[in-house]
């Protein structure tokens, strides 16, 4: 089960304009670190993108998922993105309209 519950997931993409979100995934292979997934939130957030990102961590043992991300960026970005932080159900996010644009690294490796 995703971090948000499917039909709040749905209700958020349908909020958002055609082609307007942006999926990010490093899929379940590739964890990122602290420093890198940080790196990730800023870039994210500075492009002012809706965006539906999930994220799977290098570190294990962490005392919580908030150290992983600059503070306060959940809160500056809850208007225009979600952060799923566990399984995230990839077919209806890909298939849905708002969706516009890809970030995952299989993807880029299979279409380039």
């Amino acid at each position: 089960m995703a971090d948000i519950p499917t039909d709040e997931l749905v209700q958020w993409l349908d909020s958002r304009r055609t082609g307007s979100v942006v999926y990010v995934s490093f899929g379940s292979m590739v964890k990122l670190s602290k420093e890198q997934t940080k790196a990730l939130a800023r870039g994210l957030e500075g492009s002012k993108q809706h965006f539906v990102w999930t994220i799977k961590v290098m570190e294990s043992g962490s005392s919580g998922n908030a150290e992983f991300l600059p503070e306060g960026f959940v809160e500056r970005t809850k208007d225009r993105g979600v952060v799923i932080w566990s399984w995230a159900p990839k077919l209806l996010i890909l298939s849905h309209p708002s969706v516009g644009g890809i970030h995952e690294p299989l993807w880029v490796e299979l279409y380039a």
